[in-house]
């Protein structure tokens, strides 16, 4: 084990660390071209969209190249970091390959496919991209790429409906969920509306 490795895991009282395993490949997942929206007259099949990009593995090739990584990843790491980790258990490996760079070689294989990166994530192992429809067929092809998945996006229940303005100061009487607007189910959970119906406007 080098000494730059050894040092640091003495130096938390942590044991040796088993070298993670090559992340499985497995097998590829549904096409995602079925899980977005069908394209229509407003949304053609060159429209953008954004999705995530999973990988297969960090492209590590053998043992040391996996120890080499390692090493200097931990070197990174703040101290506050590695001893935080340490705390968690006298088995827990200070650092593995979630903590590793996603290879630049499969980033660049998808911009090359047609895509825009957006962002990168270390732990997810993929690449949030935006790109059309169509550029999706040639990305989900590559060796490299395990999945894809849309980009997860958040509504807001109500949140284009107008509330309607109260006509006083008081809560309304029958749960008028309008009056509440968008925090209504919040208010209902914590029996605020209950207590509203019930005459308690205080």
């Amino acid at each position: 084990m080098p000494v730059a490795l050894a040092l640091i895991l003495a130096a938390f009282g942590t044991g040796p660390m088993a070298p993670p395993a090559r992340m499985d490949v497995g097998h590829k997942a549904s096409s995602v071209i079925t899980q977005l929206k069908p394209p229509t007259h407003e949304s053609p099949s060159n429209d953008l969209v954004h999705v995530w990009v999973f990988f297969t593995d960090k492209d590590i090739t053998n043992a040391a190249d996996l120890e080499r990584r390692i090493v200097a990843r931990s070197a990174e790491l703040p101290r506050r970091t590695l001893r935080r980790r340490a705390l968690r258990g006298l088995n827990a490996q200070l650092v593995d390959n979630r903590d590793l760079a996603l290879s630049r070689r499969y980033i660049e294989s998808v911009i090359a496919a047609g895509a825009t990166l957006r962002r990168e994530s270390r732990w997810l192992n993929a690449v949030s991209v935006e790109t059309t429809r169509e550029n999706l067929k040639s990305i989900e092809q590559l060796p490299c790429v395990r999945h894809i998945q849309p980009v997860a996006r958040a509504q807001r229940r109500d949140a284009m409906v107008e509330a309607m303005e109260p006509t006083s100061d008081a809560a309304p009487r029958g749960g008028d969920a309008a009056w509440y607007a968008a925090s209504h189910d919040q208010l209902e959970q914590i029996g605020a509306v209950a207590a509203h119906n019930a005459g308690y406007t205080g």
